[in-house]
């Protein structure tokens, strides 16, 4: 019973159902993105770390070991 209320009420105010459907896309595509940014930049800053750490050289931006 609950469930077709909702269903009709969600039917019946479509455009307001679409605006919280696309904010709702828009914040998890927003949230997917800067956690993909912040692990890439970790993940590079980590590495570097080890690498200098461990006694490479770092010539004109590239490690030679």
């Amino acid at each position: 019973m609950i469930l077709q209320i909702a269903l009709r009420n969600l039917i019946q105010a479509r455009r307001r159902s679409l605006f919280l459907g696309l904010a709702l896309a828009a914040d998890t595509l927003l949230l997917v993105l800067l956690l993909g940014l912040s692990n890439g930049l970790t993940d590079t800053m980590l590495r570097s770390a080890a690498t200098q750490s461990s006694g490479h050289l770092n010539v004109s931006g590239f490690y030679k070991a």
